[in-house]
């Protein structure tokens, strides 16, 4: 994950999740399940799985965020406010 980061974000470290348009058919997700288990421990593993693809879908579909990732800017985001009624939709079946 740190070698794609860096070809194509141009930032030298892994993430929890990339998304590519790759054409108007073809579009690609990477999850790095050993950084989200790490970096989100003490959390229910598979559900911050299920938020890094909901995450990486959002992307897809257009959606951005501005880059902060701290709790009062996420929770105002359009697109994290989006994720979590997603995932909470989900988790909810």
């Amino acid at each position: 994950m740190r070698k794609i980061n860096k070809e194509y974000r141009k930032v030298n470290e892994p993430t929890d999740v990339l998304s590519f348009n790759i054409d108007e058919t073809i579009n690609e997700i990477y999850i790095c399940p050993s950084y989200i288990y790490k970096r989100y421990r003490g959390r229910n593993f598979i559900i911050e799985v299920y938020r890094m693809i909901i995450h990486g879908l959002l992307h897809i579909y257009g959606f951005d965020h501005k880059g902060k990732f701290d709790k009062l800017e996420k929770d105002s985001e359009e697109m994290f406010q989006l994720q979590e009624t997603i995932l909470n939709k989900a988790m909810n079946k």
